[in-house]
C-alpha cells in the first residue's frame, strides 16, 4: 500500500509530518501508473481536499530552482515506495477551464489509454444512446466545504465538461442535463442573478474557446422557455445554438429554464395551433372546390405530441442519473422517461467522476434485459 504523509510548517527550521493512508484502490492505481513511468522522472502528488472521497492528482515536476530550495521530504524519486504530500489548506477548489481538459501529456496519454481499455470492455454489453443528468448538489458541495456559494456551481461546470468528454469516448450520442428549473426562479433573487451571470459567462466561454465543441463536433440545444431568461443569457444561448447547428457529433441538450409540465403544455399548444392552421387550409380548399378531408386530422396521437416536444428528434433517455442520492425527478423529462433506468448515486454533482459513470452503465447493462422485456410488453398492449 502506498503511504502518504502530509506536512504543515511549524517553526522555521522544523517541519512536523502527519501520516495518513490512502484508499487501497487509489494506492494500487498509483502504483501501477508509477511503474509505467521512466525511473529518471520525478513527480510530486497532491491529494485533493475531499474527506469523503480522496482523489489523487498528478502535477508536473517542479523546476530545478524550486526543487533545490524545497525540503527533500517534499519531492521524492519514483523508486521510493511512498510519497510525501503537501497538506492542503481549506480554500476554494480550482475550477478547470474547458480547454484545459483536452490538453495532452504523458500522464494524460496513459490515463486516456487505461480509460479506453475499460470503455472497450464495457462496449461488449449494451451501451446507452442517451444519458440524462439531474445535476444536484452544487449548493451542498459549497456548504459542506464552507466556500463561496457560487463556487459549487463553477466546480459543477467542470464536472459537466468532463462527463461530456467521457460520454463522447463511450459512444453516447445524446447527453441531456437539467441545468435550471422554472421553479428555481422562486429562489433568492441574488442567487438567481448569480446563476444567470454564471450561465452567461460559461456560454460565452464556449463561444470564444471552441476546443471542447470542436473536439466533440458537438451540437448544443437549449430546451425550455428561453423568454424567461434575461436578455444577455438568452442571446448568448441562441448564438451558441446557431453556431453549432451544423455539427453532427455529440448532441448536448441543456434544459434551462425548464420543467416537464411546461414542455407538455407547450407541445399541446403547438399541436392545437397546427391543427387550426390545417383546418383553415382545408376550409379554404373546400370553398375553392377541392374535396374536404372529412376529419382525418381530428384525432391526436402520442406521435403528434412527440413532434412538438422540445426533445423532438431525440431518443428517450436510456439512463437518468440524479446525483446526491435524491430519488425525485423534480419535473424533469416526465414524458420521455417511461422506460428509462433511474439511478441515484450518492456523490454530489461536483464530485461525479468517470468511475461513477462506469458504474451507472454497468447497472444499466444489468437491468437491460428487464427494460427491453417491459418495453416489448408495452408495445404489444398498444
Amino acid at each position: 500500500m502506498v503511504r502518504a504523509a502530509s506536512y504543515e510548517a511549524g517553526a522555521r527550521d522544523s517541519v512536523n509530518h502527519h501520516q495518513s493512508t490512502l484508499n487501497t484502490g487509489h494506492a494500487l492505481q498509483l502504483q501501477r501508473i508509477l511503474r509505467e513511468l521512466p525511473s529518471r522522472w520525478s513527480w510530486h502528488v497532491a491529494l485533493t481536499a475531499n474527506p469523503r472521497r480522496p482523489r489523487i492528482r498528478f502535477l508536473p515536476p517542479p523546476t530545478p530552482t524550486a526543487r533545490s530550495s524545497s525540503s527533500a521530504a517534499e519531492f521524492l524519486p519514483l523508486s521510493r515506495r511512498w510519497l510525501r504530500l503537501p497538506l492542503l489548506t481549506p480554500q476554494d477548489p480550482k475550477t478547470e477551464k474547458p480547454e484545459e481538459m483536452v490538453t495532452t501529456g504523458v500522464l494524460a496519454s496513459l490515463q486516456n489509454f487505461l480509460r479506453k481499455c475499460l470503455i472497450a470492455v464495457l462496449s461488449y454489453g449494451p451501451m446507452p444512446k442517451h444519458i440524462a443528468f439531474i445535476m444536484d448538489g452544487n449548493r451542498r458541495y459549497a456548504k459542506f466545504r464552507t466556500i463561496q456559494q457560487g463556487t459549487g456551481h463553477r466546480v459543477g461546470f467542470s464536472a459537466l465538461i468532463a462527463s461530456l468528454l467521457y460520454c463522447y469516448e463511450m459512444g453516447v450520442k445524446y447527453t441531456t442535463v437539467y441545468a435550471f428549473s422554472i421553479d428555481n426562479f422562486k429562489r433568492d433573487p441574488s442567487e438567481v442573478q448569480s446563476l444567470m451571470q454564471l450561465m452567461e459567462e460559461k456560454i460565452n466561454e464556449l463561444l470564444e474557446n471552441r476546443s471542447v465543441i470542436n473536439k466533440l463536433n458537438c451540437k448544443i440545444n437549449f430546451w425550455g422557455n428561453l423568454e424567461l431568461l434575461c436578455e444577455p443569457v438568452r442571446l448568448a444561448a441562441e448564438k451558441l445554438m446557431a453556431s453549432t447547428a451544423g455539427n453532427t457529433g455529440l448532441v448536448f441538450s441543456v434544459c434551462m429554464p425548464y420543467n416537464s409540465t411546461s414542455e407538455i403544455v407547450n407541445a399541446v399548444n403547438g399541436l392545437c395551433k397546427e391543427r387550426r392552421e390545417m383546418l383553415q387550409r382545408e376550409h379554404t380548399g373546400d370553398c375553392n372546390g377541392h374535396a374536404a378531408n372529412n376529419g382525418v386530422h381530428s384525432e391526436i396521437s402520442v406521435a403528434d405530441l412527440d413532434r412538438h416536444m422540445y426533445s423532438a428528434g431525440c431518443p428517450d433517455p436510456d439512463i437518468v442519473i440524479r446525483t446526491s442520492g435524491e430519488t425525485r425527478l423534480s419535473n424533469f423529462l416526465l414524458w420521455q422517461t417511461t422506460f428509462s433506468h433511474l439511478q441515484n448515486p450518492d456523490p454530489l454533482w461536483p464530485e461525479f467522476s468517470f468511475r461513477h459513470l462506469v458504474w451507472a452503465i454497468l447497472q444499466y447493462q444489468r437491468a437491460y434485459p428487464y427494460i427491453e422485456q417491459y418495453r416489448e410488453l408495452a408495445k404489444k398492449q398498444l
